[in-house]
């Protein structure tokens, strides 16, 4: 006589699942809770005779078994936001990093990998950043070269028009060998005293540049402003260049100062404001003046503007 387990080859697996559990598209149940269900139902007693009869009680209890509808995903939480505390802003970032920062301006930023003087806000640092402009204006650049290849010091008043001609009287030298202007030698130091004193010209700051033996001997000389009238009055104000000198650069032997903050004004030479300084024997002083000039011919006429003159 067969026995029900040796025939299951006659039912594949979708059989047994429509059987048990129903067609999937009609119900969802969980198949733990069909096990409980007819975990108490004997299959020693079904034979090849009775199995028919058998698995329709089978069936019947199996559709009072209990369905168990799905349960629903949990909802995932949104995450919450932070919230910056009173007076921060939020920092912009995008895949290169960090590119705004914005803090309140009582914090303390700490910044690693940077030179101090660039963070720096004290008079001494801002006045070294100001250094070629003015006002925000980037200014151009004036620069004089002094050479003293003799044995005794070499005093002048720079931007005085009639040191030229005092100097020839007095020693029966040029002065322009003395003292140049960079740029291919197109200009001499007595063409631009010329130039001056018919337009305008205002120096706000300047630096300079000592080479010697001892460049620390020169940087020590005193720089005299000197600032006449026609009445015959004259005010003069010393400045000691050495206290300028900017630690925070690469080339130290070069010396920055701001004029209109140790004047109180800026420098205009016009014939009658003069620096004095003096050169020692051996060295050679460059000079680097910052200024902004106003042509009074293009002031004056418009059909030289925009035409091509310098």
């Amino acid at each position: 006589m067969d026995k029900w387990w040796e025939n299951t080859d006659d039912m594949d697996s979708k059989d047994y699942d429509e059987l048990l559990f129903g067609k999937s598209e009609d119900f969802a149940m969980d198949p733990e809770e069909v096990y409980i269900e007819i975990s108490d139902i004997d299959f020693s007693s079904i034979d090849g005779k009775s199995r028919k009869d058998k698995l329709k009680k089978i069936t019947k209890q199996t559709s009072r078994a209990k369905l168990v509808p799905k349960k629903p995903a949990p909802k995932k939480k949104a995450p919450t936001k932070r919230q910056a505390p009173p007076g921060w802003k939020p920092v912009g970032m995008n895949k290169k990093g960090i590119t705004k920062v914005s803090l309140p301006s009582d914090k303390e930023i700490l910044v690693q990998g940077i030179n101090s003087f660039i963070l720096s806000q004290d008079d001494k640092s801002q006045a070294l950043k100001n250094i070629g402009y003015y006002k925000g204006e980037k200014l151009k650049e004036l620069v004089l070269i002094i050479n003293n290849d003799t044995p005794n010091p070499f005093t002048i008043e720079l931007f005085n028009p009639s040191s030229p001609l005092d100097w020839l009287f007095s020693t029966s030298l040029n002065l322009n060998n003395s003292i140049s202007v960079a740029g291919n030698n197109k200009v001499s130091y007595t063409d631009m005293l010329f130039n001056l004193l018919a337009n305008p010209t205002i120096i706000p700051n300047a630096k300079f540049v000592v080479e010697g033996a001892n460049p620390f001997i020169q940087e020590n000389q005193a720089m005299i402003f000197k600032n006449k009238n026609i009445a015959g009055h004259e005010k003069v104000m010393p400045i000691q260049m050495a206290l300028n000198l900017d630690i925070d650069q690469q080339q130290r032997q070069i010396l920055y100062w701001d004029i209109q903050e140790q004047l109180g004004r800026v420098f205009c030479p016009d014939g009658m404001e003069v620096i004095e300084y003096t050169i020692l024997p051996g060295y050679i002083v460059t000079f680097g003046f910052y200024y902004k000039q106003v042509s009074l011919k293009k002031f004056f006429w418009k059909e030289l503007r925009n035409k091509g003159v310098l």
